[in-house]
């Protein structure tokens, strides 16, 4: 039996010029990956696995694949720091949102909202470090406006949502290099 006959697809990796450590660039950057995969502004409280929270969701990647890559200067761009939850609470008008008001140094806050309401009840949050993408712009959800995003990792052997901490106590602000 023959399988049917394909176009190459001109963004898929495997139809880009490779060299031994891996592909050459022969022009403008395309993604790797289809328009299908590209982040959803609608997932779970705008997150991984409705893991991290903020403005922009990220639907997670296929298993056993990953993102396009990104230079080293998109990278730079992300300010993570370190933020102490103050307040936590159910959102109003989301099954999925917990709200949470954090303190990120210098006497400031800021209110997130974090897809995690399956994985955590809001009082264990109160107190808690947790690491936030700072310089993420504003957005509302669900009529909350969140004004950053928190870090999280999902286990995928059992789905548990993670929020990410610093493993010794630091002052809020602190950044992550």
């Amino acid at each position: 039996m023959s399988s049917p006959e394909t176009t190459p697809n001109p963004t898929h990796p495997a139809a880009t010029n490779q060299v031994a450590n891996g592909p050459v660039a022969t022009g403008p950057s395309t993604p790797v990956l289809p328009a299908t995969h590209a982040p959803s502004s609608s997932a779970v409280s705008s997150g991984v696995s409705g893991a991290v929270s903020g403005a922009a969701s990220v639907s997670p990647a296929p298993a056993g694949t990953d993102l396009p890559e990104i230079v080293y200067d998109d990278f730079a761009k992300i300010q993570l720091i370190v933020a102490t939850v103050v307040e936590a609470a159910a959102h109003p008008n989301a099954d999925k949102l917990l709200v949470l008001q954090i303190d990120i140094g210098n006497g400031q806050r800021r209110q997130i909202c974090a897809g995690i309401k399956a994985w955590y009840d809001p009082a264990s949050l109160v107190g808690k470090q947790i690491v936030v993408v700072k310089n993420l712009a504003p957005r509302p959800l669900r009529g909350q406006v969140s004004h950053g995003m928190l870090l999280a990792a999902t286990d995928p052997a059992t789905g548990n949502v993670v929020v990410l901490s610093p493993s010794t106590p630091v002052a809020p602000g602190s950044s992550i290099k």
